[in-house]
């Protein structure tokens, strides 16, 4: 999962305001695997250019691993810390617009398509 590592070495991760989540599967004790992980962004934003908050990105799972419920657990797990910590009743997904698989996984529930400037472009 290299690009856990690139997520985790260039964001800082505090535990207020953006946090990560991650998949383990714990099958076998002696080689525990991540088999997915997301991430939820609160931090005040700076620039009026900036994504709304909070907003979940970089929601992955192990091709392996995929249609076993990891990736709505994840998400369920980021809005109950958007509700229950952050006290806010929305969350913004960003995802890439050619992304249509994950597209219609957010639309079938229930998160509704916004354009922004920021979200679509290549990081």
């Amino acid at each position: 999962m290299k690009e856990l590592e690139r997520l985790q070495s260039n964001y800082p991760y505090d535990s207020e305001n953006h946090q990560m989540f991650v998949a383990i599967d714990t099958a076998t004790t002696e080689d525990r695997k991540v088999i997915g992980f997301a991430d939820i962004d609160d931090r005040p934003a700076t620039r009026r250019i900036d994504p709304p908050r909070p907003y979940m990105s970089d929601l992955v799972v192990h091709a392996d691993y995929r249609q076993q419920g990891i990736a709505r657990t994840l998400i369920e797990t980021c809005e109950n810390l958007v509700q229950e910590k952050l006290s806010n009743d929305e969350m913004y997904i960003r995802v890439e617009r050619d992304n249509v698989i994950a597209v219609q996984m957010y639309e079938k529930i229930e998160y509704i398509a916004q354009q922004h400037d920021i979200f679509g472009v290549e990081d």
